[in-house]
């Protein structure tokens, strides 16, 4: 799911959909380098709970978008699932193929 599916999806569950994803292209479009706390003041001061999570639902968005790719070898927990679930899937996979040569061979003497 893209982030802009991921945003109008939480827009339509909002009360204002149209407030919402301007707050979140407003945060998706932010800098690295820029304040995001001044925006997020001026929505809390103004009691706008929904601008708050479009901006902030923006910026995380912005943030997934930045992060580097991990190292080959890396350890984190995600890429270590991910490593364990492809090996999984490899073992199942060559297993599947084991039995199917196998089954193969006995039909073919028979």
């Amino acid at each position: 799911m893209t982030d802009y599916a991921l945003a109008e999806e939480r827009a339509a569950r909002s009360t204002d959909t149209v407030r919402f994803l301007i707050a979140f292209h407003a945060g998706r479009t932010t800098s690295p380098t820029a304040d995001t706390e001044t925006p997020l003041r001026e929505f809390l001061l103004d009691e706008d709970e929904v601008a708050v999570a479009g901006y902030l639902e923006g910026l995380a968005a912005a943030a997934r978008t930045r992060m580097p790719e991990h190292p080959v070898n890396c350890r984190c927990q995600h890429c270590t699932h991910r490593t364990r679930y492809a090996q999984l899937q490899a073992a199942r996979a060559a297993a599947t193929a084991m039995r199917s040569s196998k089954e193969a061979v006995v039909d073919g003497h028979r």
